[in-house]
């Protein structure tokens, strides 16, 4: 096993940045110690191995962010964003009357300022009205939510159509739609009809919509402020044809908005990635593999040599580093600049977040980004996993049935389409290591 003897000055840095951490990040292997020379050494030859693995569905309803649009990666595929949404009842509608006379109807939305793809180009989208109520839908714990994968019907023609170039911050783009939904609205309201005396049976008569967009818009996801999408009923009165009022229908306070994502893995390495208990391994995917949020996929890594380590003598685990790098020539969007860690088993669950205690508070360990900018060669993540590394050899054993799950952050996991494609194992000096640092006696 090839050893590295690093000096006694990174010695004492070691020391130091150790010295923060709880005890319980130590772990002793061999005999019994007795005073002797003492040095620092690091070992990277336990293998790492990563796959790819896909959920069947991740929670998306009453997120922050209303996602739209599609673009496509050479290696990855497309991703299609669609988002779902139903209103409330403006409670302002008594003041119509028999004088008010219809104008326009609108759905207007605010963007973030978030996207992934090329959103310079020309943006189309359409919006459908839903032909079935949008309802919640309880997980595996009897929770309820709308999903990624969730879907609900809707009619054959679209009740709206807008061509958009994004260009700031904040910007609210407004859709017209159909007079004839507007026209209709108003009339209920003008008639007292029981679809407009109260929030539930408005939500029975106006299902919802969805916003998809066309196979012309095919560069981009753009992020909207979800509570920002609002119904907007133009009217004015006969003697006031000047002064236009708008009645807004604001997004339903029940959870029911999501986004559904869409991906088209055909014809790319990855289209054998199909259920989450069963990962895509790199060396079967063209020594690749990657994550994305919004679509609920993420990086196993596993460490099938790390009971090796039980044969060591005289040792005394310091520090357990994991580096893993990014493929720089396929990145179409920004990296993200933190990735978590979460515990897992050999079906792929979401285990616990891997943490450690520090002052007696709770921190979660992350891979953080170190971008080479000058050459481009040396872009990284490197995490210190010792809390995890140290947790699993204290039975004296090291369950290969266990790994790591790397993941966006749960924000992004639901808010975004974020994604980052990474080298395998057998990606010679690019592959990913686990550094483990000793304190060896002699």
């Amino acid at each position: 096993m090839q050893m590295r003897q690093i000096s006694f000055v990174l010695f004492f840095l070691i020391l130091l940045l150790i010295g923060c951490k709880n005890e319980e990040d130590s772990f002793e292997i061999g005999e019994d110690l007795i005073e002797s020379k003492t040095k620092i050494s690091m070992v990277d030859s336990f293998s790492v191995k990563l796959s790819t693995v896909v959920y069947d569905s991740i929670p998306t309803s009453g997120s922050d962010a209303a996602l739209i649009g599609k673009y496509r990666n050479d290696i990855t595929g497309s991703v299609q964003a669609n988002t779902y949404f139903n209103f409330d009842l403006n409670t302002d509608l008594d003041k119509i009357d028999d004088e008010t006379i219809f104008d326009s109807i609108t759905i207007s939305l605010m963007h973030t300022g978030y996207w992934v793809g090329d959103s310079s180009e020309l943006q189309n989208y359409q919006v459908y009205r839903l032909t079935d109520q949008l309802e919640l839908q309880e997980d595996d714990f009897s929770d309820t939510y709308l999903f990624n994968t969730s879907n609900f019907p809707h009619e054959i023609s679209p009740v709206g159509e807008i061509e958009f170039y994004p260009h700031t911050y904040d910007e609210t783009i407004e859709i017209r739609l159909d007079d004839e939904v507007g026209k209709e609205i108003l009339q209920l309201v003008k008639d007292d009809a029981d679809e407009v005396s109260t929030n539930d049976k408005f939500n029975e008569y106006l299902n919802g919509f969805v916003i998809k967009p066309t196979e012309y818009s095919e560069n981009a996801v753009n992020g909207f402020y979800a509570d920002s999408i609002v119904l907007n009923l133009y009217t004015h009165v006969v003697e006031l044809e000047s002064e236009e009022t708008n009645y807004p229908f604001n997004i339903t306070a029940n959870s029911t908005h999501y986004n559904e994502i869409i991906s088209d893995r055909s014809g790319t390495y990855f289209e054998n990635l199909l259920t989450q208990r069963e990962e895509l391994k790199s060396t079967d995917a063209g020594d690749m593999c990657f994550l994305q949020g919004g679509s609920g996929i993420v990086v196993r890594i596993d460490f099938p040599t790390l009971n090796d380590i039980f044969s060591l003598e005289n040792m005394v685990l310091l520090k357990a580093e994991l580096v893993i790098r990014p493929i720089v020539n396929y990145r179409d969007v920004d990296f993200p600049e933190s990735l978590f860690f979460y515990e897992t088993d050999k079906i792929n669950q979401f285990g616990e977040q891997v943490s450690y205690e520090l002052n007696n508070e709770t921190q979660y360990v992350y891979a953080s980004l170190d971008e080479d900018e000058l050459y481009n060669e040396n872009t990284h993540y490197l995490a210190d996993i010792t809390s995890f590394i140290s947790s699993q050899l204290a039975g004296n054993f090291y369950d290969t049935d266990n790994g790591l799950l790397l993941s966006v952050s749960q924000t992004e996991l639901l808010t975004t389409v974020n994604h980052a494609i990474f080298y395998g194992e057998n990606a010679s000096s690019y592959k990913p290591s686990l550094n483990l640092y000793f304190l060896t006696y002699e």
